[in-house]
């Protein structure tokens, strides 16, 4: 037998092994990799041809479809579209086995309905404690707790419910009992990711600083970056007050704005600073801060003083684009002024108003 045809044997068992398929699944954690994601839904497809209509293995394929449009567009709406047959099989069935419960789990995260996922959620882990001897059952019984206790984009949902205290103190006991059992089993990304949602729930910012580093130090860049989107995405909601966060946000905005009024492309102005074109990218979305040396360095490329970059300008008209360079520079002449040729210069600017109200300009 050739080694190409030990392959494809080897690729058939795969195919009619759903136990394989399965785990397989949980063993890529999401969409981490594109490339064997595809090759594993195609499996998983081949696998229905085979051997007919099966439940768990649909469910899988929903759960891809899910992860591939998260990564793509970000989407909570259709995602929660997507594993709605999940989730109404969930309310319906009086029993879970492991895989089910392993897949429910992931699911259970993408409801709009909190009560709904609540009480899924305490099936799920009433069930698990039937294979509390699975070398996985702290894992999985953390994944339930983190995603029961609090999706961050689902928060926007939660705003008007009937019984908020109840919600409180549901979330306050899941979000508790997943930090928990991360700090028992060491899973150091997944306890930071879990702070950040208990720092959103509640707004605390140092417990959201607190899990932003623990996922930059011990997860993905992916996760780390999803992170950064879901406090983005809810800072209206919790209503922070202004933090480094925010002051991120906006320094990463008032570069981009400048960088565009000096016609400067985003690779070019990162190779002038001497870092690479993502982690200006970064900056630019507010996802980390830069430097003091990268800020001294805008601020002479750019042609603005530092303090412009720190200015929120978000309740403020928006400037032309074709009027913030000659903005700049009265603004960099100015500063060059004495106070009594300052005192002047603003003497002929309210000239030159006055003239444009009496119509002579």
């Amino acid at each position: 037998m050739t080694k190409e045809n030990e392959n494809e044997n080897e690729t058939e068992v795969e195919i009619l092994n759903k136990e394989y398929l399965i785990n397989s699944f949980f063993y890529l954690g999401g969409n981490s990799n594109p490339e064997r994601t595809a090759e594993l839904q195609e499996k998983l497809e081949k696998y229905i041809k085979i051997n007919g209509s099966d439940k768990q293995i649909e469910d899988i394929l929903r759960l891809i479809e899910m992860y591939n449009l998260e990564a793509e567009f970000n989407d909570f709406e259709k995602s929660c579209e997507i594993v709605a047959p999940i989730i109404e099989r969930a309310n319906a069935q009086d029993e879970f086995d492991l895989f089910d419960i392993r897949i429910i789990t992931v699911a259970v995260g993408h409801t709009k309905n909190y009560a709904q996922s609540w009480l899924i959620g305490e099936k799920l882990l009433r069930d698990l404690e039937k294979y509390k001897n699975h070398h996985r059952y702290s894992k999985i019984k953390m994944a339930i707790h983190s995603n029961v206790a609090y999706r961050p984009k689902r928060a926007k949902y939660y705003e008007n419910v009937s019984d908020y205290e109840e919600l409180k103190k549901q979330f306050s006991i899941h979000i508790e009992e997943a930090i928990r059992l991360c700090k028992k089993e060491d899973l150091q990304a997944a306890l930071g990711t879990n702070f950040v949602r208990k720092g959103i729930f509640v707004g605390d910012l140092d417990i959201i600083e607190k899990g932003l580093s623990l996922i930059k130090e011990n997860g993905t860049e992916k996760s780390y970056e999803m992170a950064l989107n879901d406090i983005n995405e809810h800072k209206s909601f919790i209503k922070f007050p202004v933090t480094t966060l925010q002051l991120k946000s906006i320094i990463g905005k008032n570069i981009k704005i400048h960088r565009k009024v000096n016609r400067i492309r985003c690779e070019e102005l990162a190779d002038m600073l001497g870092i690479s074109g993502s982690n200006l990218r970064h900056i630019e979305r507010g996802y980390k801060a830069p430097s003091l040396s990268i800020l001294f360095k805008l601020s002479g490329f750019l042609k603005v003083s530092i303090d412009t970059l720190f200015h929120d300008t978000s309740k403020e008209t928006p400037l032309r684009d074709k009027n913030a360079l000659e903005l700049n520079e009265i603004s960099t002449i100015a500063s060059k002024l004495t106070d009594k040729e300052l005192k002047s210069a603003v003497i002929m600017l309210r000239q030159i108003l006055h003239l444009r109200e009496d119509n002579q300009i």
